[in-house]
């Protein structure tokens, strides 16, 4: 896709979530690939992102998460309760859900945050081969 060609998806997507199409956006969503969402996501403010992020579909929330920055991951993470994080990185390497939790801050995967890391490593155990051992899910576990 062109770069004209996204900027004109990622109006048609900014307009039909300003007039409240929200089916059309789901369309649109589904159309699109997880580093296309991102762009959307991090293009529009904080509210208008949080509606956004309410229409993905949870097959590819994980990899949007991925695609996100920091910033953007942080407060799209904040807005999800353990049960939908857990859904969302399922779809995740072992290896990409390690750069995942790592790359989220402290104060999201310590027990004085949210008690997080109770949830990570529920994920980390739910991974086949024992991801218990992989250093990472070791972190989560013991924080």
């Amino acid at each position: 896709m062109s770069d004209k060609d996204h900027q004109n998806q990622l109006e048609a997507l900014a307009d039909q979530l300003n007039a409240g199409s929200l089916d059309t956006v789901r369309a649109i969503l589904q159309a699109m690939h997880p580093a296309e969402i991102a762009d959307a996501l991090e293009s529009l403010p904080t509210q208008r992102r949080r509606i956004l992020w309410a229409l993905v579909d949870a097959n590819v929330e994980g990899e949007v998460l991925m695609e996100v920055g920091e910033d953007v991951r942080t407060d799209l993470v904040k807005q999800m309760d353990l049960a939908e994080l857990k859904i969302a990185t399922e779809q995740l390497d072992l290896d990409d859900l390690a750069d995942f939790f790592q790359s989220l801050p402290e104060k999201l995967t310590t027990p004085t945050g949210c008690g997080w890391s109770i949830c990570m490593a529920d994920i980390a155990a739910s991974y086949p081969f024992g991801a218990y051992s992989h250093p990472a899910a070791a972190h989560w576990y013991l924080n």
